[in-house]
């Protein structure tokens, strides 16, 4: 009996393995097998995560609109879900946004973070983000790092 159920399941694997490639031919699409681009860096390295606070100084530099903020997961950091978006409000003059603050978990004190980026108002729908913004992290000891982001470099559009 254990060797006719054995049997059954190894010809559903196959029917179901067969199936997808007569589905894929059928269409002329094959669907790669995706990957998740986040590491686990504590399991990779070894080192164990804490968390790091960015808080964000903007000007007049960011435009008069607002810009959203995309954390881009990267070694030594993963953005925690819950904040890894920011929006950052306008500024005339060089001052902190109190309201905008990110949480990364990272293995040791990041020397640079990137973010996609977006000109937007606050209230705008999500869409499709300009390009990357790269931040070097000024040197330091703690866990809250400020950002200012007329200091960043923002990378090519994606288009380009």
């Amino acid at each position: 009996m254990k060797k006719i159920a054995k049997l059954f399941s190894l010809l559903a694997i196959s029917y179901s393995i067969l199936a997808g490639a007569a589905y894929a031919a059928s269409t002329g699409t094959l669907c790669p097998r995706v990957f998740s681009t986040s590491t686990d860096w504590e399991s990779v390295t070894g080192l164990r995560y804490a968390q790091f606070n960015l808080s964000f100084v903007r000007d007049n530099s960011i435009g008069t609109v607002g810009m959203e903020l995309y954390f881009l997961d990267g070694f030594p950091c993963v953005g925690q879900a819950q904040d890894a978006f920011q929006w950052i409000s306008p500024s005339r003059s060089s001052a902190q946004d109190r309201d905008a603050a990110m949480g990364l978990s990272c293995v040791q004190r990041p020397e640079q973070v990137r973010f996609a980026w977006r000109t937007a108002r606050r209230t705008d729908s999500q869409n499709t983000t300009t390009g990357i913004l790269v931040c070097d992290i000024p040197s330091g000891k703690g866990r809250n790092i400020t950002i200012k982001l007329q200091d960043c470099d923002k990378g090519k559009n994606w288009n380009e």
